[in-house]
């Protein structure tokens, strides 16, 4: 049985994963190993006509929702 959805489409924030493997610098200090994690987009509510094509969404930033 297909159930109506009325809810709206959230997409996750998408991350990226920085590794820095350890080196010595010019000045001969040693940098260990490091990682670290930035987000690259913030998540977005999609919303769309029930009755509209997949390829007419229209796309809301979570940012300017707030403003």
């Amino acid at each position: 049985v297909e159930l109506p959805n009325n809810m709206p489409l959230y997409r996750q924030p998408l991350f990226a994963q920085i590794v820095i493997f350890p080196f010595v610098s010019k000045d001969g200090n040693y940098h260990g190993y490091s990682e670290s994690w930035i987000k690259i987009k913030e998540g977005e509510f999609v919303l769309s006509d029930a009755g509209a094509e997949a390829n007419k969404e229209r796309i809301f930033d979570l940012n300017q929702a707030r403003k």
